[in-house]
């Protein structure tokens, strides 16, 4: 076999054999010696198999979009390919570890519940699931729509016309009602007045008491979240989608000729005020443009996906500028901003201040600099 026949196996998910490595007898006979490709190899076909059992059927023209790459920090195997005669985009992963398929899954029913009741539709099309999810004892998946995406379009946007696609999706999302059931019953996560407050100050208590702040700048945080939370009780709860970024968002041409916007990947949908999506935008956008420009060794594996998702240096997102279009200058407003992007920056310092991984590092020690500087 030529090495471009084997690779074009392993992409489609088989074995080298061409079989499917769950069922080979010969890859049974390599398990005591396997290696992290070999174990890739039978997650994907624990994958097939389940797709298999279900009636679906995968696309083998197509390459799989992931597919458990450890090197890429891939969770899932995902693939196009149809499902009772309809387009699909199959999504699989461990059983062991599928809440957040299942909490995916439950995101797109609520979005699409949140539709219904509208008086116009979205500007935007959010993704919808196919079917219900679906398991067996080692794999969990779900299927959604396939939905097409145009590079080229993509690639005509300049810096400012991503940033208006990624503004778009956004007040979109905000659009859909948050109910008092659903804010009840969803099992979203809610990060409301109460809790950002709360939260603000525990993770200055915790941060000072480990010796990531200094007393002076433990006080002014706590002070910032206690006086802030009157304020952000004025806010409405709205979705957040906490990942709209260009590589979330598809674009096509229209019948009329206008710029048709999908949004995908409804995961870490949750419930918070209106500046959390942009706040999540601007912190990742701050992080991985410094990474760009101080660490290119560790930017080099990531910078294709980082373009992708249009955080790179060639997209210069203006803090003051976004602030101002979504608070229209309320001062008071412009205060809950800021201060839930300390907020965000803080969460994401508490996940990652015991990793040694260079990149969680390298973001901790950023976020630490930016929270002083923004209380100076």
């Amino acid at each position: 076999m030529r090495d471009d026949e084997r690779d074009a196996l392993k992409e489609s998910g088989y074995c080298e054999d061409g079989n499917n490595p769950v069922t080979c007898l010969l890859c049974k006979k390599r398990e005591g010696q396997e290696g992290e490709s070999t174990q890739q190899e039978k997650k994907v076909g624990q994958a097939k198999g389940l797709l298999e059992s279900i009636g679906g059927t995968i696309d083998v023209a197509v390459r799989p979009f992931k597919q458990f790459d450890k090197k890429r920090h891939e969770r899932f195997f995902i693939q196009k390919g149809e499902l009772n005669g309809r387009a699909v985009v199959f999504k699989v992963g461990e059983t062991a570890s599928a809440d957040r398929l299942r909490d995916e899954s439950r995101n797109m029913k609520l979005l699409e519940t949140a539709q219904s009741g509208l008086e116009r539709p979205l500007d935007i099309y959010i993704v919808r699931q196919v079917g219900e999810a679906f398991a067996d004892d080692a794999m969990t998946g779900l299927a959604t729509e396939y939905l097409k995406d145009d590079p080229s379009l993509k690639a005509e946007l300049s810096a400012d016309q991503k940033i208006q696609v990624i503004g778009r999706v956004i007040d979109n999302v905000q659009k859909l009602p948050v109910s008092d059931e659903v804010l009840r019953t969803s099992g979203l996560d809610v990060h409301d007045a109460q809790k950002i407050s709360s939260d603000g100050e525990y993770f200055s208590s915790v941060l000072e008491e480990q010796g990531f702040f200094n007393s002076e700048l433990a006080e002014k945080l706590k002070e910032v979240f206690r006086s802030v939370q009157t304020d952000l009780q004025d806010e409405q709860p709205v979705f957040v989608h906490g990942d709209a970024h260009g590589d979330n968002i598809f674009l096509k041409r229209g019948e009329n000729g206008n710029t048709e916007v999908s949004l995908l990947d409804i995961e870490g949908l949750r419930i918070s005020n209106r500046y959390h999506d942009w706040s999540e935008i601007l912190n990742k956008a701050v992080f991985l443009q410094h990474l760009e420009r101080t660490q290119p060794d560790l930017y080099a594996p990531i910078e294709g996906n980082v373009k992708n998702m249009w955080l790179d240096s060639g997209v210069p997102f203006e803090e003051d500028a976004i602030i101002q279009q979504v608070t229209g200058g309320d001062e008071s407003q412009a205060r809950n901003f800021r201060v839930t992007r300390i907020y965000d920056m803080l969460t994401r310092i508490m996940a990652g201040r015991d990793s040694t991984h260079p990149l969680q590092k390298v973001r901790t020690e950023l976020y630490r600099d930016l929270i002083k500087k923004e209380l100076e």
